[in-house]
């Protein structure tokens, strides 16, 4: 009797812990009928897929782009992409693909992708100027990337807090287990996770809102798992030597209670980047540097900007 009894509640435990995933997933639309709902959005054709952007400024201003981190997508500027703007240079925000409204290929999401996105995108809008590229977390890898592969297009480089080492994801890199830890307990606590990009837990509510409305869009979970088990697995420690080599201009700053880049990787990160390069130490600053304190950030990056030897790219 006990023996059956011990049977049934083992069973009962296998295919509640089976049925986890499913229950926890809140995908409910597709990327199309999504953007139905928001006409207001600009998109772009790209060959893996929509890209959701946004580009301000005049024709003749220098061009300035802004790349997010790992999960939060371009919203995360919205407290600096119009200062930039009325400080006299043209603004590129958009979404990375498996965030906010853009495709979610089914791809290995490593910063070889992203940076390719980033330079169909450019062509698409046909911004063939030299570009200054700021670069949030994963951003910031991202746009060292790019410089590494195409340094004729790069005026400067700016890394906020940048991705620069391997992350220990632990389990989640394992074979199918990963990806059921990923859906079932990862995944579904990411929205508290935000938290930890912040000093100031009152911005969270704003921004749990905002990071929802990509969870709903199908294949949002499946490009998080493959850019934690790709791209959060690469070093950028090449990438950010060719920023010396190439002579770039480049800009760091980061905040020192980060949480999740600790601010004592920036010793490490500037002992690759050019000997002359900016640095700036935000006191009271979490990950979310550009966010919380958007106005120091703000000025720092436009004085860098406006200080580059170069006068085609500055206004």
């Amino acid at each position: 009797m006990w023996f059956e009894l011990g049977l049934l509640a083992l069973f009962v435990l296998i295919l509640l812990l089976t049925m986890l995933p499913v229950w926890r997933n809140v995908e409910r639309y597709y990327l199309t009928q999504e953007l139905k709902k928001h006409p207001e959005l600009t998109t772009a054709q790209l060959p893996l897929g929509i890209v959701n952007y946004r580009l301000t400024g005049g024709c003749d201003l220098p061009v300035v782009v802004l790349v997010h981190g790992f999960s939060v997508p371009s919203f995360a500027w919205e407290r600096n992409a119009k200062a930039i703007e009325h400080s006299g240079f043209r603004v590129l925000t958009f979404d990375l693909y498996g965030r906010g409204y853009s495709a979610r290929p089914n791809r290995r999401y490593n910063l070889e992708l992203f940076s390719s996105q980033l330079n169909q995108l450019l062509d698409h809008l046909h911004l063939d100027q030299t570009v200054h590229l700021v670069g949030l977390s994963l951003g910031g890898a991202i746009v060292s990337n790019y410089a590494q592969l195409h340094p004729e297009r790069v005026a400067s480089v700016s890394l906020f807090a940048p991705l620069n080492e391997p992350v220990n994801i632990g389990p989640l890199k394992l074979p199918v287990i990963g990806r059921y830890l990923t859906y079932a307990f990862y995944l579904p606590n990411m929205i508290q996770k935000q938290l930890k990009d912040l000093v100031e837990p009152e911005l969270l509510e704003h921004w749990q809102q905002r990071y929802q409305d990509q969870m709903r869009i199908k294949g949002f979970r499946n490009a998080i798992y493959l850019t934690a088990n790709h791209a959060l697995q690469q070093s950028s420690q090449q990438a950010f030597e060719s920023l010396n080599r190439n002579q770039i201009p480049t800009l760091l700053i980061w905040g020192r209670k980060d949480k999740l880049l600790s601010f004592e990787q920036s010793d490490n990160v500037r002992s690759y980047l050019p000997i002359n390069h900016t640095f700036v130490a935000l006191e009271d600053a979490g990950h979310a540097l550009q966010y919380e304190k958007s106005e120091i950030v703000n000025k720092a990056l436009i004085s860098f900007l406006r200080g580059l030897p170069d006068k085609k790219n500055r206004p």
